[in-house]
């Protein structure tokens, strides 16, 4: 059976936010007074962006050196502020491997990856811009956050687990940076970096802390100290298979073996010691009944041996590694109507003959390319009627789309489908979907086409209303509004 398209739209979104970003430095060649005007110019598209996006405009505005007049980026700073506290999500988020052809869930962590306007990003994203202008700002934006950051704990009943990475990347440079010369002398850089390591309070932290207490440059004294204190919180974790499972899947726990590397062998013991107990702990209550009982818990010990217990692996064989099942993650599904599912199943028999066509050398047929525009006309009669609601109709016909920009045979129906898309994100409804996850789709839509096709598309964006429009005004104006790393290639 041919690849859910679903999965396919995993594969090709393309992330922006692997690292917290400071200010590029503006155009030397365009006089200042041009960007001053320009720069209030884009600065009011992003003040006139509703919620959140418009913060992260705002702060794209920021991080690109797109407003270089000192009035206009602390404007932007305060505006950015005014609107952190409406985010709905407190944190990025990340997924286990999911099999189904989507979920509401997956639709959110996707998102939220291209576009991070959850509260704990945003936050970091503008303490990095305070940074030279207004360094106690920076300071009361990360500084002012709880230690474990009210992480939620993660249950088998959990899809999502929280993200906190963007903190641990972010806190570094606040510390080197916004303390006195006073501060410093007195340690309280190392008390602060402490404050933050023992109240990890959650799996998904741990890497992260690891990999912090290793970016300050501190002292090993003081890394050695750290490394216990990061024990200590360890110990205090209860066994979590779902945040396990996850931080293995994601291959993130390689921070952790190299801190354990450098450190003198009393803390080296303590932390090793007490992150062993703790993955023994994720394997002795119920494993959760979604993780894969063909590879679970082996590759899950397989990875934690090889990174972090490659002196003493954790035997495979243990009776401890055997628990009953426990409950499996809640998703919210997609595709679940009749007539979706005969969309969907329909699309991916023609993508299906046309992989097999080019894996096999052979150009498509005539009676393809007839059945790709019968079934294109089809689609462009595909009302919300019957399938769910609005947030399902989106996704699934948009996704449908974004396959047919793809598989289109020639110029003249790729620009059909594109008109196609563009009203339905015209369309939209707004209050019933998340705007980021609308952004989303288009931001892999735009993935898919050469430079004349995105500035076309961008044109068509543009003429609508809301914050579609407003992403795609910047977009034209050469900030990277949606993510699209280069705009002259085409998409993997």
């Amino acid at each position: 059976m041919p690849t859910s398209l679903v999965s396919i739209a995993v594969l090709l979104l393309t992330v922006i936010t692997q690292s917290p970003v400071r200010t590029a430095a503006p155009d030397a060649a365009v006089p200042a007074e041009r960007q001053d005007e320009r720069g209030r110019r884009l600065l009011d598209i992003a003040i006139g962006t509703e919620g959140v996006l418009g913060a992260d405009l705002a702060l794209k505005l920021l991080e690109t050196g797109r407003i270089g007049n000192d009035e206009l980026r602390r404007e932007a700073r305060e505006f950015a502020r005014s609107r952190v506290s409406m985010a709905d999500d407190p944190f990025q988020v990340t997924m286990m491997p999911y099999d189904g052809y989507g979920a509401r869930e997956l639709e959110t962590c996707m998102a939220l990856e291209i576009y991070p306007v959850d509260a704990l990003s945003l936050r970091c994203r503008l303490a990095l811009q305070c940074l030279d202008a207004d360094p106690q700002m920076a300071r009361e934006l990360v500084l002012g956050l709880e230690p474990g950051l009210e992480a939620p704990a993660s249950g088998c009943g959990e899809a999502l687990v929280p993200n906190v990475d963007v903190f641990y990347r972010t806190l570094p440079q606040i510390l080197s940076t916004t303390l006195t010369a006073e501060e410093i002398r007195g340690g309280m850089k190392w008390e602060i970096a402490r404050r933050y390591v023992d109240g990890v309070s959650h799996c998904s932290a741990i890497a992260p802390a690891a990999g912090f207490i290793q970016a300050i440059g501190a002292p090993q004294a003081v890394v050695d100290q750290l490394a216990v204190g990061l024990a200590g919180a360890v110990s205090r974790l209860e066994g979590s298979p779902r945040a396990l499972f996850v931080a293995v899947t994601s291959r993130s726990w390689q921070p952790v073996g190299l801190l354990l590397e450098g450190l003198a062998d009393g803390p080296r013991k303590a932390l090793g010691g007490e992150l062993r107990k703790f993955v023994v702990r994720s394997l002795t209550v119920p494993r959760c009944a979604d993780l894969p009982a063909e590879t679970y818990p082996k590759e899950l010990l397989d990875y934690v041996n090889d990174t972090v217990f490659a002196d003493r692996p954790i035997a495979p064989d243990s009776s401890a590694t055997r628990p009953p099942r426990g409950e499996a993650a809640v998703h919210t599904p997609i595709w679940v109507s009749p007539q979706s599912a005969r969309y969907l199943y329909e699309f991916q028999v023609f993508n299906w003959e046309r992989k097999q066509a080019a894996h096999n050398g052979k150009e498509l047929t005539a009676e393809w390319k007839l059945r790709y525009l019968e079934y294109a006309s089809k689609l462009r009669n595909w009302n919300s009627l019957g399938s769910g609601d609005d947030y399902d109709y989106l996704v699934e016909k948009g996704s449908i789309i974004l396959g047919m920009l793809e598989n289109a045979p020639d110029e003249e129906s790729q620009l059909e489908v594109l008109k196609d898309f563009a009203s339905l994100v015209r369309h939209a409804n707004r209050a019933k979907v998340p705007p980021y996850v609308l952004l989303g789709h288009v931001a892999v839509a735009l993935s898919r086409l050469n430079e004349v096709r995105r500035n076309l598309a961008l044109e068509m964006f543009r003429t609508g209303q809301g914050h579609v429009a407003a992403y795609a005004e910047l977009q034209l104006e050469g900030v990277d509004a949606f993510g699209i790393t280069d705009g002259t290639k085409q998409a993997p």
